[in-house]
């Protein structure tokens, strides 16, 4: 069997016998390429050749496209690559669903660049073919087998390097008692020397020996307004020199969020909800929000006057992120405005060759960019970063044109640092007026409404509330910022949020205040794992505010849609759904035991009856979320004194002295007065829930977090508890109902998510849902023996097997064959049926649904 370094150097050696003709030569090159990694060729990889991608009203043609995987764009031997970046870019921002990949691949039979644009911008790698015997893992993502790809060039690995060097002096300053704010600046000033020295900023090497600074012309105040000295000790002087020795220049500005994320303790990050936000996820703010409006704009161009306009409209647009922190969101930004004004130079140079601009600089400056936030240190370090940030493109600019040999002269008399004082200013956000901007971007901060008051005083949480009488409910704070970036004269917006911005009080406050009043979410990520330190699940919304701005195609999760509601999802918004007078009163939440002491085994509650036969009264057998789907278990039961005085619960020697034992202690700690005050009895003991029980065989109950609605039949003997929703009827023409496709659909357009699991919420999942009328007695009926029948086989399956209804509904339920999915489909044609709709397997019937809930709600 022939090894990899065989096939690698039977490669290297073919490569030298060929003349590197992009036309002619380079589907035979990659063919051979993919040999090495386990292919017969491209083909056989699943790779298209000369793949159409449509720019603006050109057909262009991708070398070799790998879907889910890589692009690959060839150069003829001897092509510099850096002059075709634009390009492969170009392409990658047109690929869309499964086209999209996580690589691009530039070649030019010698050199392999390698990118990926959703970590860096920098490329992850660059090896010459010479060195694939020791480096082909950089390339090992095109294998058929899993292997890791290793790159050289990942500048996330190098930043959090550099990062944890200078927070060793930070942390030993800290540690020995500096002042916390000086030392915070000073680790700053540090930054900005070792990263200046390091890109070329200072004309001499030993400034450390020098005043700092002296006749060094590049900066105008900001982090150097005030110099707080600081003596090292020897520990610290060690680590600045180690410090100083590393290249400087290999970090990544747009990370510098690191530095300032990890000088804060725990207790700081949470009390301010400040979370690093990845590039990655950045992107997904500023391509749909900034890049792609001015993409089309540039790719529909074809006269030199109008790609003149455009770019003298990048150089008046301004950009405002209102929740800063340490700058990433706009130094994304800065770079990517860069990028489009080199995309258009670069096209009049392609098209209008004869047209010559003398004396040109960057159009896009500093002072198109606005931030905002609390934190004195972030703000300042956002200014350092937009300043690096303006240095580096400043650069880039300078290079395209020089290796792309355009036809005009470069050059920038501004300092490299600007005085940003008046654009990123230290302030709250909520209660500051807001630059007027084009766009506004950014991730504000995170913080469960419950938590204001905890989190930031009473005084505070009222000053929200009556600035924002919009946000009932204690929404999360970071729907105020919706609310107001909406409000703004900004065109365009984009915001990550908490994923209950979807849900709830919080979708109330923030996305549909901004559906109601005619924005239009253009492109959204439903929920996603936070990228950043923090164990939530976000969602990334961009919208725009009139639909004259709205663009021709929205994407939700990456897939193209014809519209987003306020709950994120692909359909028509049915977030306007009625409570329905028919359906109140009869859907609620188990009981809330608050102390599982109230919970003993079945054998303990069987030897204190027959010790006390009266104690009957108060031991219930018990159902919560686990033993509902686990209908093999046998059940806990509970001491349940419901509204019971004290003394009369006392009469119940046995239940009251566990209670008093095992509940009492736990209550006494309670915040709230009626638990402590009222500790033998349930937390919340559902007077309602138990009237509307009352006189019923048996009620229908689900758990209120759950994959699947799979509502199960329960006897009126057995109290529901803990995590359950509970249907007060009998009747199972209503079960039936409840357990078909009609209501999962609805539940999934009215329902909550905690991750990516569902949460049923009553008042909208149940409250809002129409049942059939007038369906007649035989439809009932029939509804009524396949739901008893369904019922019967997943239980007695799920007891059988000794697992959850759950692991049969994940192992069967998309299975055509089983008798699970066929009974689900008996079900769903009767009740559809009910409805008088004609069935159809495909159909999703939320629309109909919708307009009997309007009309059963004279809306």
């Amino acid at each position: 069997m022939i090894n990899i370094n065989e096939k690698i150097q039977t490669f290297i050696d073919f490569t030298k016998t060929i003349e590197g003709y992009e036309k002619g030569e380079a589907q035979t090159f990659l063919n051979r390429l993919f040999q090495i990694f386990g292919y017969a060729d491209c083909h056989d990889a699943g790779g298209k050749f000369e793949k159409r991608t449509k720019i603006g009203k050109k057909t262009k043609f991708e070398d070799l496209l790998l879907p889910g995987k890589a692009i690959i764009e060839m150069k003829s031997r001897g092509k510099e690559l850096q002059s075709h970046i634009l390009q492969a870019r170009e392409y990658w921002n047109h690929s869309y669903n499964e086209e999209k990949t996580p690589y691009v691949i530039l070649c030019n039979f010698d050199q392999f660049w390698i990118f990926n644009w959703f970590m860096q911008d920098a490329p992850l790698d660059k090896l010459g073919v010479e060195d694939l015997g020791k480096r082909w893992r950089a390339l090992a993502f095109l294998s058929k087998d899993p292997i890791e790809p290793v790159f050289e060039n990942n500048v996330e690995k190098v930043t959090k390097e550099a990062a944890e060097k200078l927070l060793k002096i930070y942390h030993s300053l800290v540690e020995r008692g500096a002042d916390k704010n000086k030392v915070q600046k000073f680790v700053l000033q540090l930054l900005v020397c070792l990263f200046s020295e390091d890109i070329g900023l200072f004309p001499i090497a030993d400034y450390f020996l020098e005043l700092i600074f002296k006749d060094v012309n590049y900066f105008n105040g900001g982090i150097f307004k005030q110099i707080n000295p600081i003596e090292l000790n020897a520990y610290e002087l060690d680590l600045l020199e180690k410090t100083a020795k590393f290249d400087w220049s290999r970090i990544e500005p747009a990370i510098f969020g690191n530095i300032f994320e990890y000088s804060m303790d725990n207790i700081e990050k949470h009390a301010a909800g400040a979370h690093y936000t990845c590039e990655t996820d950045i992107m997904k703010i500023i391509r749909p929000t900034i890049i792609n409006p001015f993409l089309e704009k540039i790719n529909k161009a074809d006269t030199l006057e109008n790609l003149l306009k455009i770019r003298d409209g990048l150089g008046k647009v301004k950009v405002l992120d209102p929740a800063c922190g340490s700058g990433n969101f706009l130094y994304i930004a800065l770079r990517e405005l860069k990028k489009l004004e080199l995309e258009i130079l670069s096209k009049i140079n392609e098209n209008f060759s004869s047209y010559r601009i003398d004396n040109v600089y960057s159009i896009i400056q500093m002072k198109q960019f606005y931030g905002i936030d609390m934190n004195p240190f972030a703000v300042e370090l956002a200014k350092v970063t937009l300043s690096f940030g303006k240095k580096i493109f400043n650069d880039m600019f300078l290079d395209f044109i020089k290796k792309t040999q355009l036809s005009l002269y470069f050059e920038d008399k501004t300092l490299p640092f600007d005085d940003l004082d008046s654009n990123i200013i230290v302030n709250d956000a909520l209660f500051c007026d807001w630059q007027k901007t084009d766009f506004i971007i950014g991730n504000p901060p995170f913080l469960g409404g419950r938590y204001l008051r905890s989190e930031r005083g009473d005084e505070y949480a009222e000053k929200v509330y009556k600035a924002y009488p919009d946000t009932k409910g204690q929404p999360d704070y970071c729907a105020l910022w919706f609310q107001k970036a909406h409000n703004s004269p900004a065109k365009r917006i984009g915001l990550v949020g908490t994923n209950s911005v979807a849900q709830g009080v919080t979708r109330k406050a923030g996305l549909e205040y901004i559906t109601s009043n005619k924005g239009i979410i253009t492109n959204a990520v439903s929920t996603q794992v936070w990228s950043g330190t923090a164990n939530v699940h976000v969602s990334i919304v961009n919208w725009v505010k009139n639909k004259k701005d709205s663009p021709q195609n929205l994407y939700l999760d990456g897939k193209k849609v014809k519209y987003i509601n306020s709950s994120l999802k692909a359909e028509a918004d049915y977030t306007g759904a009625a409570r329905l007078a028919e359906n109140l009163d009869r859907s609620f939440e188990g009981c809330q035991l608050a102390g599982k002491g109230f919970v003993i085994p079945a054998e303990t509650a069987e030897n204190w009856i027959k010790t006390d036969k009266k104690n009957k009264d108060v031991l219930k057998p018990m159902i919560d979320g686990k033993s509902l789907v686990n209908p093999g278990i046998e059940l806990d039961w509970v001491i349940d004194f419901n509204d019971m005085p004290l003394e009369q619960a006392a009469r119940y020697d046995l239940p009251f002295e566990h209670v008093e034992k095992n509940v009492k202690p736990v209550r006494d700690t309670n915040n709230r007065k009626a638990r402590k005050v009222y500790w033998w009895q349930f937390g919340e003991k559902r007077p309602g829930m138990r009237k509307a029980l009352y006189g019923l065989k048996c009620y229908f109950c689900l758990p209120k977090i759950a994959k699947y609605t799979c509502f199960r039949a329960i006897d009126i003997s057995i109290l529901p508890c803990e995590a359950n929703m509970v249907v007060a009827s009998d009747d199972f023409f209503i079960l039936g109902i409840l357990n078909s496709r009609f209501h999962l659909n609805w539940v999934l357009a009215q329902g909550s998510t905690l991750g990516k699991t569902t949460r049923y919420t009553n008042t909208t999942c149940f409250e809002t849902f129409p049942f059939p009328d007038d369906a007649g007695e035989t439809r009932k009926e029939k509804v009524r023996s396949i739901i008893k029948e369904l019922e019967k086989f997943r239980t007695g399956e799920a007891v059988s097997r000794k697992c959850t209804i759950t692991e049969i509904y994940n192992k069967f339920f998309h299975e055509p064959s089983s008798t699970l999915f066929n009974l689900h489909k008996k079900l769903d044609k009767a009740v559809c049926d009910c409805y008088q709709w004609k069935y159809s397997l495909e159909k999703n019937y939320n629309n109909e649904l919708f307009q009997i809930n309007r009309l059963k709600s004279n809306i």
